[in-house]
């Protein structure tokens, strides 16, 4: 996978980060009004509901909650870095990531949004610096791997090895759950360091190009191709048409058609036609990055069990998701080539 970040993955992060510094803030110890401040800006920082407002409320509420901790523990300060570069990638006027709040609705879907490589350098940049201030002071979380840190920043100056010193930084972070630290704190942490993580780490699911059929009276089938519209940036993995039209009766057999679910289709580009959850995972392993992470952890889950949880969304979906207005979804000219009848 030549891309990094794109903006569903980035929602995955903010997410998880959001609720995590929520449940750290509600937590900690500190005025009562300071942590219920916190947590719900970090929901509303989660949710990408004014996400650069909410994100400086985080930082200043985090700030004064570990205060006193800056100089005995330079740990805490990596969640502050990271809300940092959280608020520069959702500075006022930018792009709105795929899967928050502010893009709900907007035409193209993926909307344009990046991720600058320059705040990866900043990233791994800032890492350094904190692991010098956590030798210099003798944190004792450092003192475990004296130079591990140390050792991790430097190498993720150097791209290729990044995946290393994230595996390193990472899995550090994880140990301290053994040394008596709350399970909160560890997953603000360890999730502060999602951002320098980077998707191309998990290349996508080797085909070519497939079609995906779809019902195109079902809200759900349309919010499920404008994700794919989102993620595949580069428009290499999908081609779209509806089930019934003409592309789907030129490569569906008439014997086959009958059996085939009123939602959505996959056909892949050695011919097999994947349907109901082997086709959402699928999808999501064809996009790569951590999309592929969870279709690898769905099948794990027994088909027969993951199926059912197919259906019994597919027969409450219309009441949850209303009916498009039109067969095609919302999408740019730019996007049109992408879709077949």
């Amino acid at each position: 996978m030549a891309r990094g970040w794109t903006g569903g993955q980035y929602s995955l992060l903010r997410v998880a980060f959001g609720v995590s510094l929520a449940v750290a803030a509600a937590s900690h110890d500190g005025p009562a009004w300071t942590r219920a401040a916190t947590a719900i800006a970090a929901i509303l920082f989660a949710l990408g509901f004014l996400a650069h407002y909410a994100t400086l409320a985080v930082f200043i509420g985090w700030s004064l909650l570990v205060r006193p901790q800056f100089v005995a523990h330079p740990w805490t300060t990596t969640v502050l870095l990271a809300l940092a570069l959280h608020g520069v990638i959702a500075a006022p006027g930018s792009p709105a990531p795929y899967g928050s709040v502010a893009a709900r609705g907007r035409v193209d879907p993926g909307g344009g949004w990046t991720m600058s490589e320059t705040l990866r350098w900043v990233a791994w940049i800032g890492v350094l610096v904190l692991a010098a201030g956590s030798e210099m002071v003798g944190d004792e979380a450092a003192a475990r791997l004296p130079m591990a840190r140390l050792a991790a920043g430097i190498a993720g100056l150097f791209r290729p090895l990044r995946p290393f010193a994230w595996l390193v930084l990472t899995g550090e972070e994880l140990a301290t759950v053994f040394d008596g630290q709350p399970a909160s704190m560890v997953a603000a942490r360890v999730l502060a360091l999602g951002i320098l993580f980077e998707p191309r780490w998990i290349p996508a699911r080797e085909g070519g190009i497939e079609h995906v059929f779809y019902d195109g009276t079902c809200g759900l089938c349309h919010r499920a191709v404008r994700f794919l519209l989102a993620e595949d940036v580069e428009g290499s993995r999908f081609r779209f048409a509806p089930l019934g039209g003409a592309t789907f009766d030129a490569h569906v057999p008439i014997g086959t058609r009958a059996g085939l679910p009123d939602s959505v289709v996959v056909r892949t580009s050695s011919g097999e036609l994947l349907v109901r959850s082997d086709a959402a995972l699928h999808q999501l392993e064809r996009l790569g990055g951590l999309w592929r992470v969870l279709g690898v952890l769905g099948r794990v889950v027994p088909r027969p069990l993951r199926d059912a949880a197919y259906d019994g969304l597919a027969r409450v979906r219309k009441r949850l998701f209303p009916a498009p207005v039109e067969a095609c979804p919302l999408r740019p000219a730019t996007l049109a080539t992408r879709f077949e009848l």
